[in-house]
């Protein structure tokens, strides 16, 4: 059961794994989707579902943002390490589930046009998270600032600078915040 506790102007629902957040500003009737690492891969992979943009129009305008920390955004690099071991994936559903590939960018863009955006790195973090980070924002920034109704940037990449891996959520969860959603 999933529990639920304020942090700032924020309920941050959270189940077993914190790595996945759901974050609701409840004064503005607006939900941020938020996650790190694996967390931010699901998030990513919400943004791209069918199931979203299944969503009648006046439920799609709660979601409000995204934003990522130091997220996995390509599962194919996990092909060959004891991760996969359980779960058994080959190339093919790799690609499938990676919000890297091109179907999947595509629909997140598509999905997040009225969104804001945050990708976060660490300076710390592995290279091969890093790339990944900059790939995605690459990929769905150019998608996403081109579908976007209205003129001011909707999607960011910060390299923050600091301890590295999880200094980014330390920062965010001490009641700062990452700028109008």
């Amino acid at each position: 059961m999933p529990s639920r506790r304020e942090a700032g102007g924020y309920f941050s629902l959270t189940g077993k794994s914190h790595s996945c957040h759901v974050l609701h500003l409840v004064i503005h009737r607006s939900i941020v989707l938020c996650g790190h690492s694996a967390g931010s891969h699901l998030v990513a992979m919400v943004a791209s579902s069918s199931w979203l943009s299944s969503l009648p129009s006046c439920d799609r305008a709660i979601f409000r943002g995204v934003v990522h920390l130091s997220g996995v955004f390509d599962l194919r690099p996990l092909l060959d390490t004891s991760i996969n071991d359980a779960v058994g994936a080959d190339e093919k559903e790799a690609l499938a589930n990676s919000p890297l590939a091109e179907d999947n960018a595509i629909r997140a863009a598509e999905n997040s046009k009225n969104w804001k955006t945050l990708l976060f790195v660490g300076e710390n973090d592995a290279p091969g998270l890093k790339a990944q980070g900059e790939h995605y924002a690459e990929v769905v920034s150019m998608s996403v600032d081109a579908a976007a109704s209205s003129p001011d940037r909707r999607f960011s990449y910060v390299e923050a600078q600091g301890p590295g891996r999880g200094g980014e959520r330390r920062h965010l969860s001490s009641g700062a915040r990452c700028g109008p959603f």
